[in-house]
Order: C-alpha cells, then sequence, then structure tokens
C-alpha cells in the first residue's frame, strides 16, 4: 500500500512538473502573411503591455536582442521575444501562464531558454526611474487601444528570406 501511494504521489509530481516547464523567453506566435508561423510583435506586446505589477513595472520586457534557430528558438519573428523581470521572481517564466496570456491574445505561445544573455544589457528606460519615484498609485489606469489582431489570409507572397539551418524564414 505504501510503495503504490509512493508511485502515485511520485507519477503525478513528475506529470506536474513536466507541463509547468520554465523558460527563460517567450513570445505569442500566429502565422504572418506568408503562411508562416513565426513571434508575433502586436500579440507579444499586448501580454507585456497587460503584465503589470502595482502599476509601476512591467510583469515582462520585450527582449532587444534578436533571436534566431542558431540560438534555439523555436519558430521565427527574430525580435518578439519577451522574458520575466527578475525583481520579484526566480527570472523564469511559465509556460503553463504564457500560454494562457496569449491564448487571451487569440495566439499560441513558442518558449526556449537560450544558452546566455537572455536579459536587455540595461532594461530600465532612460529617465523612467523619475516616473517610477512618483508615486503611481494616485495615477488612473487608462486602457491602450491596441491595432487590431489582422485574422490570417492566405495569399501570393513569399518568403523574402528562406530559412537555413541557422535561421528562420522571414516573410
Amino acid at each position: 500500500m505504501k510503495l503504490t501511494t509512493a508511485l502515485l504521489f511520485s507519477i503525478i509530481a513528475l506529470t506536474h512538473t513536466a507541463s509547468a516547464k520554465k523558460h527563460r523567453l517567450c513570445c505569442c506566435a500566429t502565422y504572418d502573411d506568408c503562411g508562416l508561423f513565426g513571434c508575433d510583435s502586436v500579440t507579444t506586446q499586448a501580454v507585456i503591455d497587460n503584465s503589470k505589477i502595482d502599476n509601476t513595472k512591467d510583469d515582462f520586457v520585450r527582449s532587444d536582442k534578436t533571436w534566431d534557430k542558431e540560438d534555439g528558438a523555436p519558430c521565427g519573428g527574430k525580435g518578439n521575444w519577451m522574458y520575466a523581470r527578475s525583481d520579484f521572481d526566480d527570472g523564469y517564466i511559465g509556460g503553463n501562464e504564457v500560454s494562457e496570456l496569449c491564448e487571451q491574445q487569440g495566439a499560441s505561445s513558442r518558449c526556449f531558454t537560450p544558452r546566455s544573455g537572455w536579459k536587455n544589457a540595461n532594461p530600465k528606460i532612460k529617465g523612467r526611474g523619475v516616473e517610477v519615484e512618483q508615486d503611481s498609485s494616485a495615477a488612473p489606469i487608462i486602457p491602450v487601444e491596441h491595432y487590431a489582431k489582422p485574422k490570417f489570409k492566405p495569399t501570393k507572397k513569399k518568403p523574402k528570406k528562406m530559412g537555413d539551418k541557422k535561421h528562420w524564414p522571414e516573410c
């Protein structure tokens, strides 16, 4: 009986950790005009904009680096990746968390962990420190309109740059 219970708990623990895998970089992915699947800038930015911690900082930050196949990126959209700001947690993004956030924007998610250098060199925007020092709790939250996400319509567009072993194709 004890062996069965221990085995059952270990199986549950293994399946739970496998589905909640942590990553350093994630994006919201859709199909582009050429029919290529890749990270979408509009939906990824919407997730970043909607991820505020106590109205002062973003929970996610857009990476200013480009990530391609040679870096381990699972899909195209080289400049549309985000990472977790590590002030309040371990700096990892949960795959399930991003999947739910991207689904709210009508997209799926893709995540990976690069070998190194996944953070921006200086994630603080120049001059932002002044705004953060002010009492922002009294400021009203104003919703920001985002561009409507275009629906995928097959076109005769061809990728301008075909992929190879190191690079994803680009539209």
